[in-house]
């Protein structure tokens, strides 16, 4: 994760200050891709996640606040090979406290939380490719 401060100024005016919070797809314990997803209600601790996009990036327009999710980012565990998969029955009946076990046991939380310090307002969220063709999320926060 890359976090710059770009400070601008437009003539003798200065524009408010912007953060950049950068996050790159990384590999998981089993060898694939990390996934961006706003999917991250049973494994996260943060409840309100309706600020952010399906692909995992908090939406322009939205006020950040210290600890709040920035980027959503999971990936699976090694042992999730090792264990018994839940059919769509079990996962139908089970309680919330069974299936946020069970999918903390599969999956881990590789998200960007914004720090003590990071307030504003989201500017701009997308992505980008890396060098060896990989996602990097990009979010970019105006603080007052």
């Amino acid at each position: 994760m890359a976090l710059e401060l770009l400070l601008k100024t437009w003539g003798d005016e200065q524009v408010m200050p912007k953060t950049v919070v950068k996050c790159s797809q990384k590999f998981d314990e089993l060898g694939t891709l990390e996934e961006f997803t706003n999917d991250l209600i049973d494994i996260s601790n943060v409840d309100d996640m309706s600020y952010l996009s399906s692909e995992g990036l908090a939406k322009i327009g939205t006020r950040v606040q210290p600890g709040m999710i920035l980027i959503g980012k999971v990936g699976q565990r090694k042992e999730a090979g090792m264990l018994r998969k839940m059919n769509a029955f079990e996962q139908l009946i089970a309680t919330r406290k069974e299936l946020r076990t069970y999918l903390r046991q599969r999956l881990y939380d590789a998200s960007v939380y914004a720090s003590s310090e990071c307030f504003g307002v989201v500017v701009d969220a997308y992505f980008e490719l890396d060098e060896e063709g990989r996602r990097v999320a990009v979010i970019m926060i105006e603080s007052p």
